[in-house]
């Protein structure tokens, strides 16, 4: 039996507000995905990219089509890590840890010990990944 062999994920840029997916092979645009806020991470996971905002708004798009599969709030006044697992993905925020599923939806919080963290960014560790920003 034939099958087409699985299309590439796009390279995605950030720039300021905007998310552009170029196809790999060819340097060509996919997709263009604007938002209000700033961009500030982002992460690739299940065929979605999560771009996470300055408003600490995670917008989870197709990879492909440029779709927005959904968008949460997700609390905090900023991120300092955001990585995945491959079917979850998880960010840090001044506020704790936030767990999320593929299409956006909170699967746990976890508060932080302190009231704010101002003076550092939160890292974070999952499996063989780990993210520790270097400045705000």
């Amino acid at each position: 039996m034939y099958r087409a062999p699985p299309a590439l994920l796009p390279v995605v840029f950030l720039h300021d507000r905007e998310a552009v997916a170029l196809d790999p092979e060819s340097g060509e645009r996919r997709w263009r995905y604007v938002s209000p806020n700033i961009f500030v991470r982002m992460s690739f996971a299940n065929d979605g990219v999560y771009l996470l905002d300055d408003a600490c708004v995670l917008h989870c798009i197709d990879a492909f089509t440029g779709e927005v599969r959904g968008k949460v709030a997700i609390g905090g006044t900023f991120a300092g890590a955001m990585v995945t697992d491959g079917t979850r993905v998880f960010v840090a925020t001044s506020h704790g840890v936030v767990a999320l599923s593929a299409k956006g939806e909170v699967i746990w919080t976890h508060a932080s010990s302190h009231a704010s963290i101002l003076n550092a960014l939160p890292g974070l560790g999952v499996g063989s990944q780990i993210v520790q920003p270097d400045h705000l």
